[in-house]
């Protein structure tokens, strides 16, 4: 922004881009020809806030707005001609800015405008493209039911919706709205969030470099030609937390999230996930897991209050489900295993769960981390190796079996009152424990044994280690496929 030397003229000028440039940003000076405020340089429009009425402006300003929109009331249209089609650099005071069934039928620009007051754009139609570019909104903003038939561009806009209880949130409200042409959040700040519930993208939309703090409502809404997501953490390192629920996009339309923290998106219906692309994303916050996750398990274990969404259990294993098959389809299984333990964790902690169910889910949990662990089961099928062995050879073995001197390898019973003669041979130790251990691994017939618990103990063994042996196939499968 600027100032010229127009005598009499509002001094003000700035750059501006053209809308509708194909392949490159192409900018154009726009320059404020209207007349000059007394004892100012500017205009009623571009004068500091403080430096005039609100209700000076407010006059001029339905003036100028009456100069580029339709107005329709009761069933009668009026329409002037307009020659500066824009409120490029106003200083809105701090009064209320009413836009209600307004058609504006040519190209609009709020670039850099400064709305110190509410403004609220409900039922508003732009037939033309609109650009609110490095706009600010220092009070309650709200889009109700709008409709952008050419392009819409928040490039660098700031929403400071105040958290006041008296308005009608602590977001900002860009509800039920359609936007028919191009779509760009980039760099855009919602301060205290934003509520896009219901609203249709019928082309590419672009939230890059978008500031989303709070919590933000990202629910029914429909990408029709996808949309790019890469947004940034807070100035204080804060995360995104927002609802994206039952987000549709048609068939073969992607949803992409590059270089950005998805812990804090909830992600529950939406079936668009299956098929989106994940480029350098975070699913992890220690503060919270140590594993992969979404939003949507803590909002279901309770941690968040003062949501108006509710998520269960089986909603979140069914999004892990959903992440585990991108990331398998993709052949990136590293990232798949997380989910595949996030999924089995909310199918354990579920109430609705089958106790049965649970009791097969916590040893599965127990013995091979639900089929992503190698080394558990190897540790457990060890540790029921030797304490087996140990049991048949405190158990007794056959008299006739080789090269081992029985009489020195007594029962349990008989080492409880002779420890010296148990262990008079450490040899026959050793090939006493070898023997019992291919013994428990092999399908020989044995001799009679001694004492009948050695059957037990054999049979015992052989019913637990089966499935460990199993379970240490699978892991190991799983692993060489990542």
């Amino acid at each position: 922004m600027g100032e010229g030397n127009n005598e009499g003229t509002c001094e003000f000028w700035t750059k501006a881009k053209l809308f509708r440039t194909p392949s490159f940003i192409e900018y154009h000076t726009v320059v404020c020809r209207r007349p000059k405020m007394e004892n100012s340089r500017f205009c009623v429009f571009h004068t500091a806030v403080e430096k005039k009425q609100p209700r000076d402006f407010w006059f001029e300003f339905f003036k100028e707005l009456n100069a580029i929109k339709r107005i329709r009331l009761g069933g009668n249209t009026w329409r002037a001609d307009c020659y500066f089609k824009d409120f490029i650099g106003f200083e809105f005071p701090d009064i209320q800015y009413y836009f209600w069934n307004t058609v504006f039928d040519h190209d609009v620009r709020f670039d850099g405008a400064k709305f110190r007051g509410p403004a609220i754009f409900n039922n508003v139609t732009f037939k033309k493209d609109v650009s609110f570019e490095n706009a600010e909104f220092h009070d309650t903003t709200i889009f109700l039911s709008p409709v952008f038939e050419g392009r819409a561009e928040f490039e660098g806009a700031i929403f400071k919706n105040p958290q006041d209880p008296k308005t009608r949130g602590l977001y900002v409200p860009l509800t039920a709205c359609t936007f028919k042409g191009k779509t760009s959040f980039k760099n855009t700040v919602f301060e205290t969030g934003v509520d896009l519930t219901k609203s249709v993208f019928e082309d590419e939309v672009i939230f890059e470099g978008t500031d989303l703090r709070g919590v933000n409502y990202f629910v029914s809404v429909t990408f029709a030609k996808g949309a790019n997501f890469k947004v940034r953490r807070g100035p204080q390192g804060e995360k995104a937390n927002v609802f994206f629920l039952d987000v549709k996009t048609r068939p073969g339309v992607e949803l992409v999230f590059k270089d950005m923290n998805l812990s804090g998106w909830a992600l529950t219906h939406t079936r668009a996930i299956e098929n989106a692309v994940f480029l350098h994303v975070d699913w992890e916050d220690k503060n919270e897991l140590r594993r992969k996750h979404t939003w949507d398990e803590i909002v279901a274990r309770g941690n968040i209050t003062g949501v108006r969404e509710s998520i269960t259990y089986d909603d979140v294993a069914e999004v892990y489900r959903r992440l585990r098959l991108n990331y398998e389809n993709r052949l990136a299984y590293e990232g798949a295993s997380d989910f595949h333990i996030g999924q089995m964790e909310m199918m354990l902690k579920n109430p609705a769960t089958n106790p049965a169910k649970k009791v097969f889910l916590s040893l599965y949990k127990l013995f091979s981390n639900y089929g992503e662990n190698v080394i558990t089961p190897i540790y457990w099928l060890t540790a029921f190796t030797g304490i087996a062995a140990l049991c048949l050879v405190f158990c007794g073995f056959p008299e006739d079996a080789p090269s081992i001197k029985w009489e020195r390898i007594k029962p349990l019973s008989a080492a409880v009152f002779d420890w010296p003669s148990y262990f008079a041979s450490q040899w026959d130790g050793i090939k006493a424990a070898w023997y019992a251990f291919t013994s428990l691994v092999s399908f020989r017939a044995e001799p009679k044994l001694t004492f009948e618990g050695a059957t037990v103990v054999k049979t015992l063994y052989r019913v637990v280690s089966y499935p460990l042996i199993t379970l240490f196939i699978l892991a190991l499968r799983r692993a060489f496929r990542r």
